[in-house]
């Protein structure tokens, strides 16, 4: 079976990393395979990944009939190399952080914050927190796990801030009731 990619006739194609490549025949013109998108390894060999529409022609006639792109209205894309890393990176990175963004918030939610040196490492994992978080939305903005792992650490944050507010209000009224007792009526 062989490819007639465009202008560039006799490709053979291979896999690599799960992803379907023509690789040109020797003798080709260079400014022809540069035209099409193709690419040169170390080796000197030159090699295109094909789009998905490309990659379904090819399984379709695979392996007995020859594939011919001919259409003329459509010029070849160019379809840079894939990078290996950056699915499995946007979806198992954001994941990671997130799990230690959880044991941080977490332990800092079980550390008692009455205790000096115990409220000093609840503080510091609170910080620890919003810094990952924030390191997450920026590194990954479309990553919706860290948006609604922010959004939890500010409903946190303003539960507390609520919760101290009102034992704040709660202790001033009764230092004022104590203030102004009357201790025969106490």
């Amino acid at each position: 079976m062989q490819i007639h990619y465009y202008a560039i006739h006799g490709c053979d194609f291979l896999f690599h990393d799960g992803k379907l490549v023509i690789t040109a025949p020797p003798g080709t013109a260079d400014e022809a395979l540069r035209e099409y998108g193709f690419q040169q390894d170390n080796n000197l060999k030159w090699y295109k990944f094909l789009n998905e529409k490309e990659c379904h022609a090819v399984m379709v006639g695979f392996p007995d009939n020859d594939i011919t792109f001919t259409d003329e209205n459509a010029s070849p894309q160019y379809t840079p190399c894939p990078e290996e890393n950056s699915k499995t990176e946007f979806f198992n990175i954001p994941i990671i952080l997130g799990i230690v963004f959880l044991i941080l918030i977490l332990g800092a939610i079980a550390l008692p914050a009455n205790f000096e040196w115990l409220g000093i490492w609840s503080v510091g994992l609170w910080i620890a927190g919003f810094l990952l978080i924030i390191f997450l939305r920026i590194r990954y903005p479309a990553n919706p796990f860290g948006k609604i792992l922010l959004i939890i650490y500010c409903m946190l944050v303003l539960i507390i801030v609520i919760i101290l507010t009102w034992m704040m209000v709660q202790l001033g009224t009764l230092f004022v009731n104590f203030l102004t007792c009357n201790w025969s009526a106490c």
